[in-house]
């Protein structure tokens, strides 16, 4: 009895010591991720679990080797993993410490990620066979796997792999568990559904697309596909998420985008840059900026009809002012940008005229910086294709009145700014493009112009003065008619006077306000003709003087003065010297109309803007200095300053009997008139670029 009692103690104590035992050997193998014998026959990729179990591991090692040579002689980097599916110098990974295993997972993930293109190779199905069985990367590498398979959720082998990949232990990825029990590949629009509720999936998928883009030289087509719609397709779901998928998208968008060199990867940044364009609402300025520079930064010479479509689509979704600079400057620099535009223009499917309307405005906003730069030649015939329609004719109208707009808008900035009135190259540039297109087809041209006014309802002096044509009276010309713009220039001086007539008309039409700085630039330019006839009826302008600011209007006319003074001295002794033609001239006693003229102009210009053009310290400190180095007729330094002193008092006062006329009439130093004047002139024809500015100093 006792014995009996003894054993039975014992034995309890044996299966309780069994029990504990068994439960820490359960822990550790959780802990592991070891799976039990038992269940071994049923982790197979390829075989179900009666078969699974009679097959050796050696036999899969061998066919998966083969495999791998089969995949190799297509993508070479395949051969490298080679090592991981030979038959010794295997160690498990129960024997493996915690850095060892780091390691192996990080070429098993690479492994992986080289494997994703042939998956669907029967060749990978042995690789994929035995890495189940050797390194249990179904339990160990779970989201490995997964991006390497997802591209092929909706097919039977990946089904098939849902049910012994062991996701449940990634919580993102429970609605995997439909497939393990439906044994049924995932819908897109399913997978899409899951990747829109929950953004991180999006994140990690587009740092994985970005990993292989960098790492896989051959990329990896169907992930890129997969997550460019996934992408897409998320904003279509869930447009309340648009921060967070925008958030998440971006960064893998802007990866891509650098990557001209892997073109699949560079256009799937594009595709989804477009999508967003579409269905992310508007998007910030500077988001639009920095990816529509990268997309003309990195746009090679296969790839320009694939940029200007994704330009397209996103200049007619996005409300844009205008395209960035870089972006303009990498555009004008392609070859074939207006031939291409043509080509999409006749296959109707695409509407360009935002992007056209937005590339005018940038080509005029970068060649206005540096006139030396190639991109004048390179905007010039990029505007000259757009406007004879070689860009594409159904966008001409919109891009003839965005070619004026944004020449005047130049005009305008600069005016503003105190600046030239436009800087001369532009103008210059304006001219040979309208030279050019008059030359070719001006009639097309002027009806795209009129449609494009009519659309508008616009129609500014500016444009009718550009369009405007003269009939010259030549009767040796067979054509006897030429632009006003061009017939300002002509060597007849009775064609320019013609022209400037025409032109002054144009004056009368605008507006108060009215900003025509180009038609002013054109006429005022005539100040220096060679024709008296036509100084004069420029100088006899009241339109001109009535709408040219003074800080313009008053040194140019004090330069035709100077002019006239200095072409009259010396003179004999029985003539009036140049302060005497003055005197002369505010008397209305000289012949002189031009002169007369000149002051008449002067006069309807008012004291106070005068005063303040003329009195300033730059303008002083510019007129005395160069005064007093013209010792032309014996003129001082001193009676130049004492008239520039005369000259500053009677601005100052504006009374009537303190105009600048009189007091240059009433002047005690006459002799240094005509030095001062003739620095004025001096500092006119020298320093016109730098008339306001501090070098002029």
């Amino acid at each position: 009895s006792s014995c009996v009692s003894n054993f039975r103690g014992g034995r309890a104590t044996c299966t309780a010591m069994a029990t504990s035992l068994a439960q820490q050997l359960e822990a550790i193998r959780l802990s592991r991720g070891i799976v039990p014998y038992k269940e071994r026959v049923r982790e197979s990729f390829l075989y179900d679990a009666r078969d699974a179990i009679r097959i050796e591991d050696s036999t899969v090692l061998d066919a998966a080797l083969v495999g791998l040579e089969e995949l190799a002689a297509k993508d070479e980097g395949l051969a490298a993993f080679a090592k991981h599916l030979e038959p010794s110098g295997h160690v498990s990974r129960d024997f493996m410490n915690q850095d060892q295993e780091s390691e192996l997972n990080k070429e098993l993930t690479a492994f992986l990620m080289a494997l994703g293109p042939h998956f669907m190779a029967p060749a990978c199905h042995t690789i994929f066979e035995a890495l189940i069985r050797r390194f249990q990367v179904h339990n160990h590498n779970v989201e490995a796997v997964l991006a390497c398979v997802l591209p092929y959720h909706d097919t039977p082998l990946f089904a098939r792999l849902m049910l012994i990949l062991k996701f449940e232990r990634h919580k993102r990825w429970y609605f995997l568990e439909h497939v393990r029990k439906t044994r049924v590949g995932l819908k897109r629009h399913d997978l899409s559904r899951a990747f829109a509720a929950d953004t991180t999936l999006l994140e990690w998928l587009g740092d994985h697309v970005v990993t292989v883009a960098r790492k896989l030289p051959r990329g990896n087509r169907p992930l890129l596909t997969t997550w460019s719609l996934l992408a897409s397709e998320a904003l279509l779901i869930k447009p309340g998420n648009a921060d967070q998928i925008l958030r998440v998208v971006l960064p893998a968008v802007q990866n891509l985008l650098k990557r001209p060199k892997a073109p699949d990867a560079w256009s799937a940044g594009v595709s989804v840059m477009m999508q967003l364009s579409i269905g992310a609402g508007q998007l910030a300025d500077e988001v639009l900026d920095q990816f529509i520079t990268q997309i003309c930064r990195f746009t090679s010479a296969t790839s320009v009809s694939e940029s200007l479509t994704a330009l397209t689509i996103m200049t007619q979704y996005q409300r844009m002012a205008q395209l960035p600079a870089a972006g303009v400057e990498a555009l004008l620099d392609l070859p074939q940008l207006t031939g291409v535009m043509a080509t999409l223009g006749r296959q109707g499917q695409l509407d360009l005229t935002n992007l056209q309307v937005l590339l005018v405005r940038g080509i005029f906003e970068v060649v206005a910086v540096d006139p030396e730069s190639d991109l004048v030649s390179l905007g010039e015939a990029c505007l000259e294709d757009l406007l004879t329609g070689a860009a594409g004719a159904t966008c001409r109208p919109a891009v003839v009145g965005a070619v004026f707009d944004a020449f005047h808008a130049l005009c305008r900035k600069a005016h503003t700014a105190g600046g030239e009135l436009g800087p001369p190259h532009v103008l210059a540039l304006m001219q040979r493009v309208l030279g050019k297109v008059q030359a070719t087809e001006f009639a097309a041209f002027n009806q795209a112009y009129r449609t494009a006014m009519v659309a508008s309802g616009s129609d500014s002096p500016l444009l009718k003065f550009v369009l405007a044509s003269l009939d010259t009276g030549s009767a040796e010309d067979t054509d006897a008619t030429m632009p006003v713009w061009e017939a300002l220039n002509d060597s007849d001086d009775k064609v320019r006077l013609k022209a400037v007539k025409s032109a002054i008309g144009f004056l009368k039409q605008a507006a108060e306000g009215s900003h025509v700085d180009a038609i002013r630039l054109a006429v005022l330019d005539r100040l220096h003709d060679t024709s008296g006839k036509v100084r004069l009826k420029v100088l006899k302008s009241e339109e001109l003087w009535m709408v040219v600011p003074p800080r313009i209007s008053a040194p140019v006319i004090v330069q035709m003065i100077g002019r006239a003074v200095t072409a009259a001295a010396p003179r004999p002794a029985d003539t009036p010297g140049g302060a005497g033609l003055v005197s002369a001239a505010l008397s209305g006693a000289t012949a002189d109309a031009e002169l007369t003229a000149a002051f008449t102009a002067l006069k309807k210009i008012g004291e106070e803007d005068l005063a303040e053009v003329m009195s300033s310290s730059r303008a002083i400190w510019g007129f005395t200095l160069l005064a007093s180095e013209a010792q032309d007729g014996g003129e001082t330094p001193a009676a130049a300053a004492g008239l520039v002193e005369v000259l500053k008092r009677g601005w100052a006062t504006g009374t009537a009997a303190g105009t600048p006329l009189t007091l240059i009439h009433d002047d005690p130093t006459g002799s240094g008139m005509a030095g001062t004047l003739w620095g004025a002139a001096a500092l006119v024809d020298a320093t016109a670029a730098d008339l306001r500015t501090e070098s002029s100093v």
